[in-house]
């Protein structure tokens, strides 16, 4: 990265630059250009959901950005799903684990539902399509029900009825950990973005 910004030195004067670098934090990708008048920086954390236009995007300017720049970051960013502002950069490491990263879990999380019902007999292709269609509703329900409701907590216990289906595999997820996997996963992401920003951080001291 700082070969790619070595390299615009000559034009960089005055322009916003956006970087989608996990775990480079703002004060690494800015030594570079240092000297260069008037350049700013909004480090951004989106998903690959942003082919579909439903990114989940969270982004965080430096102290150099005006208000113009961060509304244009943002409209860049809604035009590719939603935008979140973290003013404290930290918290980019975060939303690393639960949405950067986060996609590939519910990618898993619907592939193996697929899987469960080929077990119980369904074509493969009806039980992805159930599997995903499932997922897509219970976030709609999530964004779009009035709170409290929409808690996913009262959502789930809204599904299991006394002695039903749902509240036995419900117990079946919670006695094989589903949880705490989950949490531990993002947990991992998140401490692996700290890692990687460590790591920009010393190869650049290295070359100083």
């Amino acid at each position: 990265m700082e070969a790619v910004l070595n390299g615009v030195r000559g034009v960089a004067g005055g322009k916003l630059f956006i970087s989608i670098a996990a775990g480079v934090d703002l004060a690494t990708l800015q030594r570079p250009l240092e000297g260069c008048n008037g350049v700013r920086w909004v480090r951004v954390m989106p998903n690959i959901a942003c082919t579909m236009g439903e990114s989940a995007s969270s982004y965080t300017p430096d102290d150099k950005c005006t208000e113009a720049d961060i509304e244009a970051a943002n409209s860049i960013l809604k035009a590719c799903g939603k935008a979140f502002l973290l003013k404290d950069e930290y918290l980019l490491n975060a939303a690393t684990g639960v949405a950067g990263s986060g996609i590939a879990y519910v990618f898993l999380f619907i592939e193996a539902l697929a899987d469960g019902g080929v077990r119980a007999g369904l074509p493969r292709p009806t039980a992805l399509a159930l599997a995903a269609q499932t997922v897509l509703g219970a976030s709609k329900m999530v964004l779009q029900t009035p709170p409290p409701g929409s808690h996913p907590g009262v959502l789930k216990d809204a599904v299991c009825s006394p002695g039903g289906t749902t509240i036995e595999a419900v117990s079946t997820l919670e006695r094989h950990g589903f949880r705490s996997a989950v949490i531990e996963a993002v947990t991992a992401a998140s401490q692996k973005s700290i890692v990687l920003g460590e790591k920009a951080k010393a190869a650049q001291k290295a070359k100083l």
